[in-house]
């Protein structure tokens, strides 16, 4: 046989066995192999036995640990929505709104979902959001009983909510007309007072009484009215305030400066304790801080400049001969707990240089 006869008889032998070998398949970048999507499946089945079972921790563990092993997206939406049930069933509503939403973005239309979400939303008294997705079930499951049943419990409460609303609408229109009004007999401003106090301390009052329309009419209510009612008032406005920064900002400025320091000066002890708490609570917001929570070591690191106005006006009070002996205890008070301290604005050196300290030494020497 010639030479290359053979050698091309080898090369097909050799061409043909290789075309038997079993070679892997090309990476395609795919995440999820057979074993994964099993190990997901039987993972869930798990947690499906122990949530049938009433253990429904377990299975919100299982759950999780299947959404671990990459799931698909369908199968991750679905056991997020396992999950958001698993949190249902705890009462973890937030974790329940969590879970389904990100559900919802991967199957936008999923009833399940909705349903779990909007039972979680009412859960959390969010009405407005509950009837969102209560709006969409009744369009996808328009036969759906339960469904229905939420939509009138929520219309239901809905309803109610308006009618207190416009009912507290009314409240706070008459106590504001009876303060402003001179011909309000001194009982009555006192029980109107007392009333706005009380909304001031309710979420649904507070956000009526902080709309510009009425929280501007505080300022000429306060310059008619007098000592006892504005002691009243100035609890009101502290209740407003609820350590909220913002919720300060916008108060001091409807109330003014001024203003606030003017109160803080009387000679009337419970007006002037009433406006120091008020100041102590705008305080304690703009710098953050809880006051209910250790006194923390850590300097105030934010912008300072914004305590500076109402420092300078506590600083000039000190000095004033008209001001009360209690207005200016709570002054200096104010100043040593919010300026001083390390836990306060850092404006030691603001102090110093205002020249309040060697002035007071002066007045002590000369009293000796």
């Amino acid at each position: 046989m010639p030479e290359n006869r053979r050698i091309d008889e080898s090369l097909i032998d050799i061409l043909k066995s290789s075309s038997r070998k079993n070679y892997p398949a090309p990476n395609r970048g795919e995440k999820i192999t057979p074993e994964n999507e099993m190990t997901v499946v039987a993972i869930k089945e798990e947690g499906n036995k122990l949530f049938s079972s009433g253990n429904y921790k377990a299975a919100l563990n299982k759950y999780t640990e299947a959404l671990k092993n990459n799931p698909t997206d369908s199968e991750k939406a679905v056991l997020l929505k396992n999950r958001a049930a698993c949190h249902l069933k705890l009462s973890n509503w937030h974790d329940v709104i969590s879970d389904a939403t990100s559900a919802l973005d991967l199957l936008p239309h999923d009833p399940k979902a909705l349903f779990r979400r909007c039972q979680a939303y009412e859960q959390l008294g969010e009405w407005k959001e509950a009837m969102h997705d209560v709006r969409k079930l009744i369009q996808l499951q328009p036969r759906d009983q339960a469904v229905h049943e939420m939509a009138r419990r929520l219309n239901g409460k809905i309803d109610s909510i308006k009618q207190q609303q416009n009912s507290t609408t009314n409240l706070v229109e008459e106590m504001l007309s009876s303060l402003e009004s001179p011909a309000t007999d001194h009982e009555t401003c006192i029980k109107a007072a007392k009333n706005l106090c009380v909304l001031a301390a309710d979420t649904g009052g507070a956000d009526l009484l902080l709309e510009a329309e009425n929280l501007n009419r505080f300022g000429n209510i306060l310059d008619v009215n007098k000592d006892d009612i504005n002691t009243i008032l100035w609890s009101a406005f502290s209740k407003l305030v609820d350590q909220n920064e913002l919720l300060s900002q916008k108060v001091i400025m409807s109330l003014s400066l001024p203003r606030v320091v003017q109160a803080l000066a009387k000679e009337n002890e419970a007006l002037s304790n009433s406006v120091a708490n008020f100041c102590q609570t705008v305080l304690d917001a703009m710098l953050g801080r809880d006051p209910a929570a250790p006194v923390d070591l850590l300097n105030f690191k934010k912008d300072n400049s914004k305590f500076k106005p109402l420092l300078e006006y506590l600083l000039q009070l000190i000095t004033d001969s008209k001001v009360s002996a209690v207005g200016r205890d709570h002054c200096i008070v104010l100043i040593m707990r919010n300026f001083f301290r390390r836990n306060g604005a850092c404006l030691t050196l603001t102090v110093i240089q205002s020249g309040i300290i060697v002035h007071n030494c002066q007045i002590v020497k000369a009293c000796l």
